[in-house]
């Protein structure tokens, strides 16, 4: 398998969901977005997200939904980016489009993933620790204004092939670890 094969959803199409989301479609990945918003999601869909600072100036369209019910098929990876009080109710209502084998990975400011695997399980969560920054302008408008990196471990065990994987998969945005 390749990171390329691998489906993605992105929860939350704020900075850093939103440019994580516009980066890796741009790089060629099976990404979509689920946002609240009906009005943003219509607009990414049909007009993209504009996307400007240190991963480049562009537009990209990314399939995106304002309800779990719109999405059709199941999905590798969900990147967990909702603000942390969000994390709970997003998650239980995402955990019906992840795939057998998928993984939830938080994204979260703060330490969620003990929370988080309260609710999908704790050996559906990959921890992430991301170490870059952006902003939302307006809607559908995002800018990275630092770069950095991501750090990706399982919660409790050693990184595998499939967490390598992920982080290839997320490199594309900024350089990934894995621990």
């Amino acid at each position: 398998m390749k990171s390329k094969d691998l489906s993605f959803l992105v929860l939350g199409a704020g900075a850093i969901g939103g440019i994580t989301a516009a980066v890796m479609r741009k790089n060629g990945y099976d990404v979509e977005l689920l946002c609240r918003d009906e009005k943003l999601a219509a607009h990414i869909s049909e007009n993209g997200l504009q996307v400007k600072g240190f991963c480049g100036s562009f537009s990209i369209k990314i399939p995106s939904y304002s309800s779990v019910s719109q999405i059709i098929g199941k999905k590798d990876i969900i990147l967990h980016a909702t603000k942390a009080s969000d994390m709970g109710e997003a998650a239980r209502n995402s955990l019906k489009v992840l795939n057998e084998n998928g993984f939830f990975v938080s994204m979260q400011n703060g330490i969620c993933e003990d929370e988080l695997g309260s609710v999908v399980g704790k050996e559906r969560v990959i921890g992430c620790v991301t170490g870059w920054g952006a902003t939302m302008l307006f809607g559908g408008v995002l800018e990275m204004t630092s770069t950095g990196d991501f750090i990706l471990g399982y919660p409790g065990r050693t990184p595998d092939e499939f967490l390598e994987l992920v982080s290839e998969a997320l490199s594309v945005i900024v350089p990934a670890k894995t621990t």
